[in-house]
């Protein structure tokens, strides 16, 4: 009887904790912990409220997209943390210490507008500006020691359920975080207040803090030591080292270029919102941030079981081409058709983050062992840094000194629907993407398990076993 109630209780639990030792089931729940509570940092740092915050100090919309680009600025720290993490070999310390600093540095952001005086909106900016950037640069030692503790305490035989588990919390938390954060920023800043922005700013340092203390209680397992005899290898050597890996850097080149084609217009979804739609903080909330959560928990499933079938570069090429043409619904919102961005949104949230996963499986794969985390750290470094970073500055410049030029001069509408100057930059993300998704993608590396798209298609639509045409090389194998 005890061992049926065992097995009815274990249907319920994030993941298989059998045969596992008291301390790894108590760090396993502990990194979860910090999840939740640090995804409530993430849901107000990375959402609408940074949006309003900026906007409602007098930001341009190019002042506005630079902000949003300095945590990915920063990322170009990861090459220096990876280096000092692999020298020291000391991710505890770093991760406790500069983590906390990193979290509680947005309570000074909140407080900008009690210690820079009212008039001063330049000032104000800049000093966000740059509390941002250091907060960012720090940060690189979270990702560099986190990364690296992660496959430490993990049992590789659950790290499927464990990992989904995980991404199911963060996902739910930050569900309830938006429309919690959402409602109280409406509640306070309906007036032009600030209080609202100070308020919730506040709270994102105090949890972002929560979530690195909850590491304080982890087990730390000593990194792996280096080969016996093998040299401390410098930075431009481990550097050097990367930038020769031709596969590797194609790999970098291409999804960069997809990157940047996908963020030129990433920031301007929640000022097109807040702005020319009239929308309040609780509307985005549920119809952009919760409906794209919710298709992405949906699908995701659905994603792998295509990638161990078909393989990661035709699953790449068929979810960019179909999410190439998300941004196109954006020109049937207005303030009467809200409605428009709950199905861009499900869209988006269905199709872009497949293609994410699977080139995920396709840099760790190529990335060889020796010096992994320099391979890591040039890849987010590069992709960060010109695919979001730099796609966020060039389509905040577009904006200001181009597309609202047109916007007012043109007075162009397609079906009713006026263009604005946001709808001229998603516009041109959809030609961006279709260049990159129909001529650069089909350069990457494959696999043995890769197969051409076409056959790809064709199984799902006919539900075929063995589709018609080329087929993934492990079922000719067979």
């Amino acid at each position: 009887m005890k061992g049926k109630i065992s097995q009815f209780l274990s249907r319920f639990s994030l993941y298989d904790t059998t045969g596992l030792a008291k301390e790894t089931r108590k760090n396993l729940r502990l990194v979860i912990l910090g999840v939740v509570i640090g995804n409530v940092s993430f849901t107000i740092t990375g959402g609408t409220a940074l949006t309003g915050y900026i906007k409602a100090l007098g930001a341009s919309d190019f002042v506005y997209s630079v902000l949003l680009a300095m945590p990915y600025v920063a990322k170009f720290m990861q090459l220096v943390t990876s280096y000092i993490l692999e020298r020291t070999r000391k991710r505890r310390e770093l991760m406790l210490v500069f983590g906390l600093i990193s979290r509680l540095s947005w309570i000074p952001v909140a407080l900008v507008p009690y210690f820079v005086p009212a008039g001063q909106e330049v000032l104000r900016i800049w000093v966000i500006l740059v509390l941002v950037l250091l907060l960012s640069c720090m940060g690189g030692f979270i990702d560099s020691s986190f990364n690296s503790l992660l496959p430490d305490i993990v049992p590789m035989r659950i790290r499927g359920r464990y990992f989904a588990a995980r991404q199911r919390m963060m996902m739910v938390t930050g569900i309830l975080a938006g429309l919690l954060i959402s409602l109280l920023l409406d509640a306070f800043t309906a007036d032009g207040s600030l209080t609202g922005y100070t308020i919730v700013f506040v709270l994102a340092g105090i949890f972002g803090a929560g979530d690195i203390i909850c590491f304080f209680w982890v087990t730390f397992p000593p990194m792996a030591p280096r080969p016996e005899g093998e040299k401390r290898e410098s930075f431009p050597s481990m550097f050097r080292g990367v930038l020769t890996n031709r596969s590797y850097m194609k790999v970098i080149a291409l999804w960069t270029a997809w990157a940047f084609a996908v963020n030129i217009c990433g920031p301007f979804y929640n000022v097109h919102m807040l702005g020319p739609m009239g929308m309040s903080y609780t509307e985005i909330n549920i119809l952009s941030g919760i409906v794209c959560n919710l298709a992405t928990l949906l699908f995701a499933g659905y994603w792998g079981k295509l990638m161990d079938r078909y393989g990661n570069k035709a699953v790449i090429r068929v979810f960019t081409l179909l999410g190439t043409f998300v941004p196109a619904l954006w020109l049937f919102t207005n303030s009467q058709a809200i409605w428009m961005v709950a199905v861009a949104q499900f869209l988006a949230g269905m199709l872009l983050p497949a293609a994410d996963l699977a080139m995920q499986n396709i840099y760790l794969y190529q990335a060889p062992e020796k010096n992994r985390s320099m391979y890591y750290a040039v890849y987010f470094c590069v992709t960060q840094m010109v695919g979001v970073a730099l796609a966020y500055s060039v389509g905040g410049w577009l904006v200001d000194n181009v597309f609202l030029g047109l916007s007012e001069q043109l007075h162009l509408s397609v079906f009713g629907f006026e263009i604005n100057q946001y709808q001229f930059i998603f516009q041109l993300s959809v030609v961006l993407r279709l260049v990159v998704s129909v001529f650069l993608l089909r350069m990457l590396p494959e696999d043995e398990a890769d197969c051409h798209p076409m056959a790809m298609v064709r199984g799902v639509l006919g539900g075929l076993r063995r589709p018609n045409g080329p087929q993934p090389r492990h079922w000719i194998h067979k």
